[in-house]
């Protein structure tokens, strides 16, 4: 979720001891999870759809989505990984496996990872481990290449090795969701894409987006991940959100989520022997 060449972290730990709820959760970028314990659960108008642990989800990118993270019954705890598909990381496997990606099949929203996908994501986790600099990311971009490249070998992955669409409103999801928390304006950001600002306002009608919307989602996004799987104190969270007051970051967090960032985190708790089960989450079957 960077402008940089590379992500900052390839993989996402979430964990719970209560059950979430969350609306609205806007999917920026293509997700892979990974559920170790618990459950994850898609509120959809169709019915649920239900990742049960040891299976995977896959969830495109561009849409809203009403979730729950539901712990598990006898061991009152949830915990899935979560693998964000970075835009440079998708162009550049474009390049070297696009022609795989035609022949494809279309896969499926839940799957059983088979052999060779277990293997893969228990490399992802072992590079990730201890990874510092542009070296050891590199060597992450290799092994999660190994991961899509085990998935499409099962017949599954497709939909989230989708190239992202160069439209205005990708465009402003990358700067926002760069540095959330700057005073962006219609202005700057028309001057940064060498167009006007009329002309960027009519590109997002187009779009049937409006410029304080979407900042707002990127806002409130990082804010949910930052509250999920950081450390940081409520002020420290609305501030990196660019929100100055604490008070009115809780209410539009609120109104987005169903519940108030102090909520969500009560949800939280360690999970023991957290790292054998992620261990584990990678051991073939």
């Amino acid at each position: 979720m960077s402008s940089t060449a590379y992500p900052a972290r390839p993989l996402v730990i979430y964990h719970s001891r209560s059950q979430q709820r969350i609306t609205r959760m806007p999917v920026v970028q293509a997700l892979l999870v990974a559920v170790i314990e618990g459950s994850k659960i898609i509120h959809t108008t169709a019915g649920e759809l239900v990742c049960p642990a040891g299976q995977w989800l896959l969830l495109p990118a561009g849409q809203e989505l009403t979730l729950t993270n539901q712990p598990d019954a006898h061991t009152g705890q949830y915990l899935a990984l979560a693998l964000a598909q970075d835009a440079s990381w998708l162009q550049r496997f474009h390049s070297l496996y696009g022609h795989l990606l035609h022949e494809a099949a279309p896969g499926l929203p839940v799957l059983q990872p088979g052999s060779a996908s277990q293997q893969a994501m228990q490399h992802l986790l072992a590079v990730q481990e201890g990874c510092d600099g542009p070296v050891d990311m590199a060597l992450a971009e290799h092994a999660w290449q190994g991961l899509m490249l085990a998935l499409l070998q099962q017949g599954q992955g497709r939909s989230i090795l989708v190239l992202p669409a160069h439209d205005t409103r990708q465009q402003l999801q990358s700067l926002f969701s760069f540095d959330p928390a700057h005073r962006w304006t219609p202005a700057s950001v028309a001057q940064r894409l060498a167009m006007s600002e009329a002309t960027l306002r009519r590109r997002l009608a187009a779009e049937s987006v409006t410029f304080s919307g979407l900042l707002t989602e990127i806002r409130l996004a990082h804010a949910l991940a930052l509250v999920m799987t950081g450390h940081q104190s409520m002020l420290e969270v609305a501030l990196a959100a660019g929100y100055q007051s604490p008070s009115r970051f809780a209410a539009a967090f609120r109104r987005r989520f169903g519940l108030t960032p102090s909520a969500l985190r009560a949800t939280r708790g360690s999970v023991s022997g957290m790292g054998d089960k992620l261990r584990a989450a990678g051991a073939p079957g």
